[in-house]
């Protein structure tokens, strides 16, 4: 690979990224990670964004903890409750979050077309998942997903 290469993934596979990281830059990978890359005091927010219009190759560390991630973080950014006592806490402790609608009440009108195509790839994505971990169901899901 050529050029820079932008790591993605989800804090939850915080240590598989970078194992993956130093062995990309072992084998002579031109590599861009947050772990390894933004230097202490630096904005990790502005970093990242730096370095993703810098990036040639994008690699993506798909997982379910990384599935979930993401789209709690499009319904978060407009507003939505969560039923998790975790979720809410974490996004409760955040200065930007400003909760406004209850699950069940959330205007899926909010999301661009963007968002709520992402949001329905990652539920199809989670119910793939769910079946790697539950063979029996994998017909059910299948079906769901068409």
């Amino acid at each position: 690979m050529s050029g820079r290469t932008f790591v993605s993934y989800s804090r939850q596979d915080a240590d598989f990224a970078l194992r993956l990281g130093k062995d990309l830059r072992d084998a002579g990978v031109d590599l861009w990670i947050d772990q390894l890359d933004i230097p202490p005091g630096r904005p990790w927010d502005r970093e990242v964004e730096d370095a993703l219009k810098r990036c040639e190759v994008l690699i993506v560390i798909l997982s379910a903890d990384s599935v979930a991630s993401e789209n709690v973080m499009v319904y978060a950014r407009h507003g939505r409750r969560f039923t998790r006592a975790d979720l809410q806490a974490y996004f409760d402790a955040q200065p930007w979050y400003r909760p406004l609608y209850d699950p069940g009440s959330f205007p899926e009108r909010l999301l661009t077309s963007v968002q709520a195509k992402n949001a329905a790839f990652i539920l199809a994505l989670q119910r793939v998942l769910r079946v790697q971990r539950e063979p029996e169901d994998a017909a059910d899901a299948i079906r769901k997903i068409r």
